[in-house]
């Protein structure tokens, strides 16, 4: 979700949402690894049970991400249980455009919080698929930052 707020636009997310979508997502993997035993699900989903290393990870993916926006003056913080990002509202971005760089930045957040869950559970190829996804994600968030720095003419 995306404001324009006096000179800015903000990107905010509920981290009950981030937690939601992980937890959907680790869950949904955990039902398709089978073991001898069965589905992997109490292994390989992130519950309320891993509450506080869901906070160390999405800790840890804010920090990572507001690395991309280093040159634009940007903030991102976890305030008030919504993850938040800041930028300066130069008034060329179209709301598709802004709408397309919120989903994508939500993606990221979760995405980044799955590969630190897959590492921390040990299961290889979920984690290198996770790795993979985020370098993706991340090469696309950061072309797409272009339109909230280009300069009228």
């Amino acid at each position: 979700m995306f404001r324009r707020v006096d000179n800015s636009i903000e990107f905010y997310h509920p981290v009950s949402d981030i937690f939601d979508k992980v937890h959907m997502l680790s869950s949904y993997q955990g039902k398709n690894i089978v073991s001898d035993k069965g589905p992997e699900l109490d292994r390989v989903a992130l519950t309320e049970d891993e509450r506080d290393v869901f906070g160390e990870f999405l800790s840890n993916a804010v920090n990572n991400i507001s690395l991309l926006f280093v040159k634009m003056n940007t903030e991102i913080y976890v305030i008030d249980n919504t993850v938040t990002m800041k930028v300066r509202d130069n008034g060329l971005a179209k709301d598709s455009v802004l709408q397309s760089f919120d989903k994508l930045l939500k993606e990221l957040i979760v995405e980044t919080i799955l590969q630190a869950w897959y590492e921390k559970i040990s299961i290889g190829e979920l984690f290198q698929l996770s790795t993979v996804k985020v370098q993706a994600m991340t090469i696309d968030l950061s072309n797409k930052t272009f339109h909230l720095r280009k300069i009228g003419i």
